[in-house]
């Protein structure tokens, strides 16, 4: 039985999916187009796409055994959620799997904005930066600061 990954994974990931199933991952760090996606898909149990897969009633037809679609994503919008359902394809996405690197994102930005830190990284790759000055780059301070959502 077949699963086809449609890019990339740690090997730590798929081999838990080898231990039962033939994995035919995408080798290369790009989508497959839609034809190759659709010629992979064919013959498959089970598929992990991401979220840049358009997984509709196109694929369905492509792999008439399909089973299982699992996203390797948060959001589930390139599913097409009532023709999977029609055919009794289970469907899965990540919910909550970037809700820590996303925090940890928007701490590194808005420190950077605050420290001017790119405006100041892009003067010394320049060559630029002459000597040390109070007022340059003196950004804002985020100690102290309450940051409101």
């Amino acid at each position: 039985m077949k699963v086809v990954i449609t890019s990339r994974l740690p090997e730590s990931a798929v081999d838990r999916v080898r231990k039962d199933y033939t994995v035919e991952m995408n080798p290369e760090d790009r989508p497959y187009n839609r034809k190759e996606l659709l010629s992979h898909v064919s013959g498959a149990v089970g598929m992990i796409s991401m979220l840049t897969d358009k997984i509709n009633a196109e694929v369905f037809d492509a792999a008439p055994e399909l089973k299982m679609v699992a996203n390797f994503a948060v959001g589930f919008d390139n599913f097409d959620v009532p023709e999977a359902t029609k055919r009794g394809i289970k469907l899965s996405n990540t919910p909550g799997v970037l809700t820590d690197a996303t925090a940890d994102l928007v701490m590194a930005l808005l420190l950077a904005v605050a420290r001017r830190i790119v405006e100041g990284n892009k003067i010394v790759r320049r060559g630029d930066f002459k000597h040390l000055a109070p007022l340059l780059f003196l950004g804002t301070e985020v100690t102290g600061k309450t940051l409101g959502i």
